[in-house]
């Protein structure tokens, strides 16, 4: 059976049964182009005439971070800042940052500080060891949120860029607000907001019209209905995920990108490339996307990384040995999938994915809206995903 009828059974199969999930779009690409787009169930269970397609717009959350990453390096590469610069010398929300003394009693949002030993960089935050940690990961950091007041960063304010450090810059690993500092910083050494930074340097090259933080009207029509899974059954998500068409006074660099599967492609396909657009542009240099690509943690980092339970990130490949590059985690072994070592992977909180694997020269990225994070049905899927994909290409 051909790769194309393969993955069109399986995205029928994970949609079509009793609470699996309501739509699914999944692009696989190469340097060359798509080897396959396709879509399968629904953008809305409500409405029966709106088929899932590849421009089905969603929100694309964590995966807004490779992106965000990518123009990080780009402000490198332009010599507007260096990876280990001092940033608490270059952006405001940084400069009286303080480290908490995780020797004293820390319950109920009540810290006790020490001043910083290490400076903070942008490798510290491409990388997540810089020690400002997401509130809804981790209690404690959401102990202190609530205690002093600060927003959720889905609110859009620069008020919600006031947490202390955890650790000591490179020192630990934990998954939190690095990327969204790395956007501060394009924003400051650039003069430009994110979104416009994104817009020149990637969207317009690559053509990527359908990837914004904020919903256009035609964006709007093609949006996917969010849902959660409660108790195994799928039930909308009343919320929305996101607000949208508001006034944004930070656009999240993190997570506040609403895009779709066929745009995504279009920015894997740039890495597979090199770092060039389909005309041929260089919009990042390889050696650039060589360095991203690669483990950037220090020892202390990388054993802290390895050691944290990632069940949630990703259930298809536990004890792998993992490092984190500039733009996502890599992979230190072969997977069971047939994926070999030196990918590089992110997912997005309603069960988004992708990856690319440089050796093979291929990349996919699958997009669904479901909460919350690491749905199972969405995982099964996409080892099924993986495998066909493999098989295929080493048959």
């Amino acid at each position: 059976m051909s790769l194309k009828a393969t993955l069109d059974a399986l995205l029928k199969a994970h949609t079509s049964k009793p609470d699996g999930i309501p739509g699914v779009s999944l692009v696989v690409t190469r340097a060359g182009g798509n080897i396959y787009e396709g879509a399968a169930g629904l953008r809305d269970l409500a409405k029966p005439k709106t088929p899932m397609t590849v421009d089905t717009v969603m929100w694309i959350a964590s995966m807004s971070k490779a992106i965000t990453s990518i123009c990080a390096l780009i402000v490198v590469e332009r010599g507007l800042i260096g990876l280990d610069d001092d940033l608490t010398k270059v952006i405001p929300e940084l400069k009286d940052l303080q480290v908490i003394d995780r020797t004293k009693p820390y319950e109920d949002g009540n810290y006790s500080f020490k001043p910083a030993q290490r400076a903070v960089t942008l490798r510290h935050m491409l990388t997540h060891s810089n020690g400002i940690l997401y509130s809804q990961w981790y209690p404690h950091s959401q102990a202190y949120a609530d205690a002093h007041g600060i927003p959720s960063l889905y609110s859009g304010t620069r008020a919600a860029f006031k947490f202390p450090s955890w650790h000591e810059a490179g020192e630990e690993w934990h998954y939190g607000m690095g990327i969204d500092y790395a956007g501060l910083v394009v924003e400051h050494v650039s003069g430009l907001k994110l979104g416009e930074f994104m817009r020149e340097n990637l969207f317009d090259p690559l053509g990527m019209a359908s990837t914004s933080f904020n919903m256009r009207p035609d964006m709007l029509a093609r949006k996917a209905a969010p849902y959660n899974r409660t108790e195994g059954k799928i039930v909308p998500n009343d919320t929305g995920f996101l607000p949208f068409n508001v006034e944004l006074e930070q656009e999240s660099g993190g997570s506040g990108l609403w895009g779709c599967a066929e745009d995504y492609a279009k920015f894997l396909r740039m890495i597979l490339s090199g770092g060039k657009a389909p005309d041929g542009k260089q919009l990042i240099k390889k050696e650039t996307l060589e360095l991203g690509m690669q483990g950037n943690l220090e020892a202390a980092a990388k054993k802290s990384l390895n050691d944290t339970d990632l069940t949630a990130i990703d259930s298809k490949f536990p004890g792998v040995k993992r490092d984190h590059g500039l733009f996502g985690m890599t992979f230190e072994q072969d997977l069971s999938t047939g994926r070999p070592a030196g990918s590089i992977q992110w997912d997005g909180a309603p069960s988004c994915h992708w990856f690319v694997d440089t050796k093979t020269d291929v990349a996919l990225v699958q997009c669904v809206q479901i909460l919350p994070f690491g749905d199972p049905e969405v995982q099964k899927l996409l080892r099924g995903v993986e495998l066909a994909v493999y098989k295929s290409l080493q048959a």
